[in-house]
C-alpha cells in the first residue's frame, strides 16, 4: 500500500513523543512492506534550508521524508504587530505554497491512503484537499489536536472572524475574499 503520511514534525527535528511515534508507525509500515512517503514542515531546518534540508545537494524529499510544507511555528512565539493585511498576505502565501507542494506530491506519489498525524501550525487545508481529490484520509490521534484544530489553524480562524492572531476579514475587498473561497473553499465542511 502506498501510504502519504503528512504531519507538523517529524524526527530528528521534533520537541515530543508524538513525532517519535510517528516514525515508529512510518519504520513499522515500511518493514511489513508498505510504501510510506512522510510530509512534514521545515520545521528545524536552518533558514534557506528548505531547498537543500540535508546539506549539499540533497533535494528535499530524502530518505522517503519530504520537509516542504511552510509552517507557523514562528508566528505563534513571537507577538505579530503586523497590519492585518500583512499577515493575510503571509498566510495565503503559505497555503498557496502547502497546496501546491500537495498536489505535486500526490501526483507524483499516487498514494492509497493520507495517514493524518498532527497538523498543528501546518493547516488542515491538506486534510480537505485529500476529501476533495477523493484520497481515504485516516487519522492518528493521541492528543487534542484534532478537537481542537479550528482554533489552532490560523487560515481557518482568518474565516471564522476577528482574532487576535490574524485578525478581521472585514478589511478585505470582496474580490479578494471571493478569490480565495474559490480557492481553498469555504471550510464550513467538517472532517469527515
Amino acid at each position: 500500500m502506498r501510504t502519504l503520511v503528512i504531519t507538523s514534525l517529524y524526527p530528528p527535528h521534533s520537541i515530543g513523543g508524538y513525532e517519535l511515534g510517528c516514525r515508529d508507525v512510518v519504520d513499522g509500515l515500511r518493514v511489513r512492506g508498505h510504501h510510506v512517503l512522510v510530509l512534514t514542515s521545515t520545521y528545524g531546518l536552518p533558514p534557506g534550508g528548505e531547498a537543500r534540508p540535508y546539506g549539499g545537494n540533497r533535494p528535499p524529499c530524502a530518505e522517503g521524508v519530504c520537509r516542504v510544507l511552510a509552517h507557523e511555528f514562528n508566528w505563534i512565539l513571537v507577538d505579530d504587530t503586523r497590519p492585518p493585511y500583512v499577515r493575510f498576505a503571509s498566510l495565503l502565501n503559505k497555503e498557496m505554497a502547502n497546496r501546491r507542494t500537495f498536489e505535486r506530491i500526490v501526483r507524483s506519489f499516487r498514494p492509497d491512503l493520507v495517514y493524518v498525524w498532527r497538523m498543528k501550525h501546518i493547516s488542515m487545508n491538506m486534510v480537505f484537499q485529500a476529501q476533495a481529490m477523493g484520497l481515504p484520509v485516516c487519522y492518528f490521534v493521541s492528543d487534542d489536536w484534532l478537537a481542537t484544530w479550528d482554533k489552532a489553524d490560523l487560515w481557518y480562524a482568518f474565516w471564522r472572524g476577528p482574532s487576535t492572531i490574524t485578525g478581521s476579514p472585514q478589511w478585505m475587498p470582496s474580490w479578494l475574499s471571493t478569490s480565495a473561497t474559490l480557492l481553498f473553499g469555504r471550510h464550513e465542511n467538517h472532517i469527515r
